[in-house]
Formats: structure tokens, C-alpha cells, sequence
């Protein structure tokens, strides 16, 4: 059954065991992902002005 483990949601998967089971980049708005977003947002925003500064 590994071929359920993909981004398509199956009839019968609970949205919580499809968080689960996809990569964290992939999940939907959660406090977790809005967490990494955030950081990811910032550590982008610390290249750009390390660019800017170039």
C-alpha cells in the first residue's frame, strides 16, 4: 500500500493520518508548518538583506 503515501488524498484517509504520513513541507496549515514558514520567511529575509549588503 505504499503507493497511498502520495500528495492524491484517498477516499478513505483521514486528513490527520494524511499529515502524518506526508513530508512537512507538504502539510497543510498547521501550527507546525506555520512555524517553519515563518522560519523560512525570516532566514530568507536574512539572505536578502546579505544581499542587498553586497
Amino acid at each position: 500500500e505504499e503507493r497511498h503515501n502520495s500528495p492524491c488524498v484517498p477516499a478513505g484517509m483521514q486528513p490527520s493520518q494524511l499529515e502524518l504520513s506526508r513530508p512537512a513541507e507538504l502539510r497543510g496549515p498547521d501550527p507546525q508548518s506555520d512555524q517553519h514558514r515563518r522560519d523560512s520567511e525570516r532566514s530568507g529575509q536574512h539572505q536578502r538583506a546579505r544581499s542587498q549588503a553586497l
